[in-house]
């Protein structure tokens, strides 16, 4: 089972620039069934976004939305 961590740290890495959007799309392709349905639906969604988005990527509102949907409050810092 992939836990709210694990995605959440998932989504951080893409924002991050420590993994491409495609390797985002391809680890939620691996673990399709390790999400509870919840998890699944609001990914799918995010995904389905990202894959019609195509190169040009989504905008920081779309992951945005994406966290606190899932109960996380979102802080950008830079350093």
């Amino acid at each position: 089972m992939v836990t709210r961590e694990q995605l959440r740290d998932q989504l951080i890495d893409l924002l991050n620039h420590r993994m491409t959007q495609s390797q985002f799309m391809d680890w939620f392709e691996r673990n399709t069934n390790e999400f509870t349905t919840r998890e699944y639906l609001a990914l799918k969604e995010l995904v389905d976004k990202m894959k019609a988005a195509g190169d040009s990527g989504l905008a920081w509102e779309e992951y945005y939305n994406f966290l606190t949907g899932m109960k996380y409050r979102v802080k950008v810092s830079a350093g």
